[in-house]
Order: C-alpha cells, then structure tokens, then sequence
C-alpha cells in the first residue's frame, strides 16, 4: 500500500514536524515492516538530524539505524539477504537497441575515423 506523505499536504515543513511524521510511519503505521523505503525530495528538513533535532539521541538512532551485536549475526542477515534477492531478480529492460543509443548518446560514444 502507498501512501502520500509529501510536504505539501501538512501545514507545517520544520525538521521536527518531520520527524514526528518519520515516527508515527515507523511505530503506527507499520510496526511490522521489515524495510519500509522513503522517496523524498532534498528539501533540508528530510535528514536524519531532524531526527536527533526532534528526539533523544537513542529514539533518534533507532528510527534510522539497526545495530548488530555480533560479526556472525550480520553475516548470517546479509546471507539471508542477499540469496533471497538474487533468487528473485529480474532481467534487465532494455529500452531502445544499441543502435538507437548510438544515435541519441551518441556525445557519449567515441568518434572512430
């Protein structure tokens, strides 16, 4: 399910008006969300330091960061990780052929005489 968070549909842009808004997604909306992605635009309240500005330093650091314990631990996650995203990826969509990327790259492509 996507949802629309821009700026736009708030009344306020200040780094901790955003960053009330990055805790309630994390902790009401999907406290069960194993990875939940962000599409923001550079608008410089969209930092992790609107976090710290917003929250004490540990309720910052676990809005924006997963620790391990241990080097095995890690290791076994990104095993995990990584099988599971090479099994499930796709080809790749080529938009036009090489022939018209010459044409329209073709600043890119180096003059042979």
């Amino acid at each position: 399910m996507r949802r629309n968070f821009s700026s736009a549909a708030f009344s306020h842009r200040t780094k901790i008006d955003w960053a009330y808004r990055i805790q309630w997604l994390l902790n009401e909306q999907y406290p069960e969300a194993e990875k939940i992605i962000l599409v923001m635009d550079n608008l410089n309240t969209h930092t992790i330091s609107s976090l710290y500005e917003a929250f004490l330093p540990e309720v910052a650091f676990s809005l924006g960061h997963r620790r391990f314990s241990d080097i095995s631990i890690l290791n076994s996650e990104l095993a995990v990780w990584y099988t599971k995203r090479n099994q499930s990826q796709k080809g790749v969509d080529w938009q036009f052929k090489e022939t018209d990327a010459r044409i329209k790259l073709k600043k890119l492509y180096p003059v042979i005489v």
